[in-house]
């Protein structure tokens, strides 16, 4: 998998969505120039992250749902507070601690300040003005910043569009039809949707898993050709 072939499916499953909704390519380039020249993200780190054992991700996973939800770690909208490092009141220590607490890995040699550091290379936090540490981006993404990682990113977002592609045309038939939306939801609300996408979400994502796997290895017979699948729970927020 390449930029190269990735940007062609991308590129085909949206000319047709574009093209059934009467888009012109003229306005297509319009919209992306304006965009491109508007949009500024982070500059890429010069190295990236090194990958992370599975049970130091999965604690990482826990704090940040903690601080997404506790409501030790949020404010009375539910908004993840920023946190010092360390000192008397609520902190990354104390966050690092109440999941320490509840950890059944063995990760005896991690820390706080080893967690700070992941949270920070990941840039999933960064400090402040006070120099307490503020969320930046709700959940960590592992080794996705450049190279073979952005191109997978980049596979999601043309897997997506290849489906709603899918559905456009009339007579194909849905690849997926079910979407949970609704406007005017109350912004101290959201650590309940939050955490119901962390639980149940993980829960439902896993048995799907499981399933894939088991009819997967039941090794199908040559005349019925493999095809990939998978199965997504995405949190569509939006401050408009």
């Amino acid at each position: 998998m390449n930029n190269a072939d990735v940007l062609k499916r991308l590129t085909d499953a949206l000319t047709i969505v574009t093209k059934y909704c009467e888009i012109t390519p003229a306005e297509i380039e319009a919209a992306f120039k304006a965009s491109y020249e508007s949009i500024s993200i982070p500059a890429k780190p010069s190295v990236s992250p090194e990958p992370l054992q599975p049970a130091i991700r999965a604690f990482i996973g826990s704090m940040l749902n903690a601080w997404n939800n506790n409501s030790q770690f949020v404010d009375e909208e539910g908004r993840p507070i920023p946190l010092p490092k360390g000192g008397p009141n609520v902190s990354i220590e104390t966050l690092f601690r109440l999941v320490n607490r509840s950890t059944t890995e063995d990760i005896a040699d991690f820390d706080a300040d080893q967690a700070l550091q992941i949270l920070t290379d990941h840039r999933v936090v960064e400090p402040d003005a006070d120099g307490n540490y503020r969320i930046v981006r709700r959940y960590l993404r592992v080794n996705t910043a450049r190279g073979a990682g952005a191109t997978s990113q980049l596979a999601y977002i043309a897997e997506f569009a290849e489906t709603v592609a899918h559905n456009t045309w009339e007579g194909q038939g849905g690849r997926f039809c079910l979407v949970a939306r609704v406007g005017g939801f109350p912004k101290s609300k959201m650590p309940l949707i939050n955490s119901m996408l962390e639980n149940q979400g993980m829960q439902f994502l896993e048995h799907i898993d499981k399933v894939i796997e088991e009819q997967k290895s039941a090794s199908p017979s040559p005349e019925d050709a493999g095809i990939s699948v998978g199965v997504g729970v995405y949190l569509l927020e939006q401050d408009k």
